[in-house]
């Protein structure tokens, strides 16, 4: 019964014979007690599973509820160190990704080479710098500069920003910061850069090189024609 087995589980662990009171509360549902004391035994992956019925059913519904929200991020954060301990990351991983705890399902994902994974789960985030590695890692630098770009400019880093977007190959976005900063000649080689000869002119006059703001008017007007 399950009266009897949670005396049982008790008595194997006032015995400290761990596993066999992990398997007496884990019988009747007592999912926090058997965790504990698979630990004990260094069951991991037992201990990570009794961790994650426990997130189940005791916070399902954690909405609006700092606390519970606050306790449920440590459980997961538990479980995932236990399915770590077991060599089990692709588990962690799940894990943690299904309790919101993102930036700690990333660096897993880093772990395990699953950069597509990471650069995702790190903008979910909201950590665009590793996102901008993951990316990095997997081959595709422009995309990460971009994403850096974006964040510096929505940060109020326009020369950095622009910077990284011209390295991104956003030539416009880069040249419309450059000119907000007043930055012309660099504005007019974004805007050349872009094919947009006519505004690339327009910034190098306003910088003061007449010389490359004549010849980039030349090619405006020979586009037209």
């Amino acid at each position: 019964s399950r009266e009897q087995h949670g005396r049982a589980g008790e008595m194997y662990e006032q015995a400290e014979m761990w596993k066999e009171a992990a398997d007496s509360y884990r019988e009747i549902g007592f999912h926090h007690q058997a965790a504990r004391a698979y630990v004990k035994c260094k069951h991991w992956e037992d201990g990570a599973r009794c961790l994650e019925m426990v997130i189940v059913e005791e916070f399902a519904r954690v909405a609006g509820d700092a606390v519970k929200q606050q306790k449920r991020r440590k459980l997961v954060l538990q479980a995932a160190k236990l399915f770590k301990e077991a060599g089990l990351l692709d588990e962690a991983q799940r894990i943690l990704e299904k309790g919101e705890c993102y930036r700690h399902a990333g660096q897993i994902a880093m772990q395990r080479e699953s950069f597509e994974d990471a650069a995702e789960l790190f903008q979910r985030a909201e950590d665009p710098e590793r996102a901008a590695e993951a990316l990095r890692r997997l081959g595709q630098d422009s995309e990460g500069a971009c994403l850096l770009g974006v964040h510096r400019r929505d940060h109020g880093d326009d020369v950095e920003a622009a910077k990284l977007l011209m390295d991104a190959g956003e030539y416009e976005q880069a040249g419309d910061l450059y000119r907000k900063n007043e930055e012309y000649l660099r504005a007019g080689e974004c805007f050349e850069a872009s094919g947009d000869q006519r505004t690339a002119a327009e910034m190098y006059r306003a910088g003061g090189d007449l010389n490359r703001a004549a010849v980039a008017f030349e090619g405006a007007e020979e586009h037209l024609t």
